[in-house]
C-alpha cells in the first residue's frame, strides 16, 4: 500500500504572490526572532502537558491550505474606521504604559 501525497499545484497568480510574500516575511521573521523562537520551542517541549503547542501553528497552516479557495474568493474591502479602532486602542495602551513607566521612575515605590 502506497502513501498518497497530493501534488501541490498553484494555478492562481494572486495566491502565488501572497504565498511568496508570506514565505518571505516568515523567513525574515525567523531570522530576526530566531533566539526567542528557539527558547519558546524548548520551553514548550519541556513544560509538562503543553507539548501540543507546537502543533497549533501546523494545524492553522493546514486549515488555511484546506480552505484556500474559499479564502481567495473573499472580496477584500478597506474600511478606515474599522481599522483605526484597534490601532487607536493599541496606541492608547502604549501611551498609558509609557506614562506609567515614567511615573514609576519619577516617584519610586518604597520597598
Amino acid at each position: 500500500m502506497e502513501l498518497y501525497i497530493p501534488k501541490i499545484i498553484v494555478k492562481d497568480s494572486r495566491f502565488r504572490r501572497l504565498a511568496g510574500l508570506l514565505l518571505a516575511l516568515g523567513l525574515i521573521g525567523a531570522v530576526f526572532y530566531s533566539a526567542p523562537l528557539v527558547e519558546l520551542f524548548t520551553m514548550v517541549l519541556r513544560r509538562k502537558g503543553s507539548s501540543h503547542g507546537l502543533l497549533v501553528p501546523l494545524l492553522c497552516l493546514y486549515f488555511i491550505w484546506w480552505k484556500r479557495s474559499k479564502l481567495m474568493d473573499i472580496e477584500s474591502k478597506y474600511e478606515i474606521v474599522s481599522g483605526l479602532v484597534p490601532v487607536a486602542g493599541g496606541l492608547l495602551l502604549f501611551l498609558l504604559t509609557r506614562a506609567h513607566d515614567q511615573l514609576i521612575e519619577t516617584f519610586p515605590v518604597p520597598d
